[in-house]
């Protein structure tokens, strides 16, 4: 049945008891009857847009590989001393609001790098494990689904429904677009027993 629906370009969920081999399932349909490497994202309550989609990194060009280095470093160490002094002055913040304090302190500090630093910082994006499985053409299994924050999910609505040849913007990048290549599918797993047998 998992075999048949991901060919069909149709999303599978499998679910069952914890330990039941759900995404050894997954993996194993992806290899042998599909002949693919699945993708795998590990679902959380942290699961945030940025881990199935991508996100945007800070880059050096055209400096010295050393200052490069030292330049990231830098930006790293002051993006998480920020994130330390925010977090202990807000201790009841969520987990959306951390994430988007993230954002705004990152978004910050490259503006300052790039104004610092103009020849070299740029600001790429890093594709995610759903781009990246439709444009490889790889199945991608979301294991443990039902742990993933609901808002998360809504956003994959439009994309589970997206078959080879489908062609997708990809918002998180300007609009850049990637074309869906043959293979591609979701595998999702889940432990929610709805009653009667597992899948």
């Amino acid at each position: 049945e998992v075999v048949t629906h991901v060919r069909a370009g149709q999303p599978v969920f499998i679910h069952g008891h914890l330990g039941s081999g759900k995404t050894e399932l997954a993996f194993h349909v992806a290899k042998k009857y599909l002949g693919k490497e699945a993708l795998i994202i590990s679902g959380s309550k942290h699961t945030s847009p940025a881990e199935l989609y991508g996100h945007q990194v800070l880059n050096m060009r055209e400096v010295d590989p050393d200052e490069s280095e030292k330049r990231y470093k830098d930006f790293l160490k002051s993006a998480n001393s920020e994130m330390t002094k925010w977090k202990g002055e807000n201790p009841k913040a969520t987990d959306k609001e951390v994430d988007q304090q993230f954002d705004l302190i990152k978004s910050g500090l490259q503006e300052r790098l790039a104004y610092e630093y103009r020849s070299g910082t740029v600001s790429d994006y890093f594709m995610g494990q759903v781009y990246q499985a439709m444009e490889e053409g790889r199945p991608i299994i979301l294991d443990e689904v039902n742990a993933i924050p609901h808002d998360v999910l809504i956003s994959l609505n439009h994309l589970l429904t997206r078959k080879a040849g489908d062609v997708i913007r990809i918002q998180q990048n300007s609009g850049s677009e990637v074309k869906i290549a043959e293979g591609f599918g979701f595998i999702l797993t889940g432990n929610i027993n709805e009653g009667g047998a597992d899948r």
